[in-house]
């Protein structure tokens, strides 16, 4: 079975951190990022199965931006 991995964008890190763990007692890689700009940056170096994505990023809404990435990758 192919590993799965997360890609989680949220600019609170207690956030980034919790999930991380999480994901990792069932077997999920996790990587996260502070902002939409390296998040995107992320997705276009390495294969996520998984996003999680905030609403309210600094550079921008979440939920704007959440089709163009789903188109993109």
């Amino acid at each position: 079975m192919e590993e799965l991995k997360a890609l989680i964008i949220d600019d609170e890190l207690d956030i980034c951190i919790l999930l991380t763990g999480i994901l990792k007692q069932i077997g999920i890689t996790a990587a996260f990022s502070g902002t939409i700009e390296e998040g995107e940056l992320k997705l276009i170096k390495d294969d996520f199965q998984i996003l999680f994505l905030d609403n309210t990023l600094p550079d921008g809404s979440g939920l704007e931006k959440l089709p163009i990435i789903k188109n993109e990758h």
